[in-house]
């Protein structure tokens, strides 16, 4: 399977499920669009949530009158989407797009998301909730996933891979390297209320009377 030039789920497919092979191939696309799907919401709603908050140009939290959609923050989606996906899948390939963009540089710059948060939780509760801190939930528990994610990340890169796969962490370090520069500069011209406001996309809202109204009760 590793010296095969085709997709591992297919080698599996073709091996135990001989001439039903396609219920395999048809489970990948479904899965697919499932997860592309699943994406531009999330991302859609990040543009139009922020936007809500004031984070963002109001026009971007403009919803379709009838169907009461962001259509500009979908749209907005959709060109990203597309200019990234189309044009670097024609400059690089398809194949080799994925695997930079997926494969490697998001899942760098989510393991980093995880450490840091990781770390950052155990000192929120060692520094505002001391009464609360648990040196298994707070300092144990973060500190071995930690390593897991970075031991992992490590043997990802020995040897270390060929070109374009060897710029991904230079492509995270770059985007980090930038968002750090953006905070220094909301924080030199005295708008760090943005960071706030943007920050308030990942809150909960209360609910709403009809809500509230709607919810099964026990």
């Amino acid at each position: 399977m590793a010296t095969s030039a085709n997709l591992p789920a297919l080698v599996l497919g073709t091996k135990y499920w001989g001439s039903w092979w396609p219920i395999v191939l048809f489970a990948l696309f479904t899965s697919v669009i499932a997860n592309c799907i699943a994406c531009q919401n999330v991302a859609t709603r990040m543009w139009w949530n922020m936007a809500d908050k004031g984070a963002l140009p109001k026009a971007v939290a403009t919803l379709h009158p009838t169907r009461r959609t962001p259509v500009v923050a979908i749209l907005i989606q959709f060109i990203m989407a597309m200019g990234i996906g189309l044009g670097v899948g024609f400059l690089l390939g398809p194949q080799v797009t994925f695997n930079l963009l997926v494969g490697l540089t998001l899942v760098l710059a989510i393991i980093f998301i995880y450490v840091i948060s990781n770390i950052g939780m155990g000192l929120y509760y060692w520094r505002e909730r001391r009464s609360e801190f648990n040196w298994f939930m707070h300092f144990v528990l973060p500190l071995g996933t930690s390593a897991v994610l970075i031991y992992s990340v490590v043997k990802s890169f020995q040897p270390f891979p060929p070109a374009p796969y060897g710029y991904a962490p230079e492509i995270v370090g770059g985007w980090m390297l930038i968002g750090v520069g953006f905070l220094y500069w909301l924080h030199r011209t005295g708008r760090e209320d943005w960071l706030a406001k943007a920050g308030e996309i990942v809150t909960e809202r209360p609910e709403t009377a009809e809500e509230i109204a709607e919810t099964p009760t026990a």
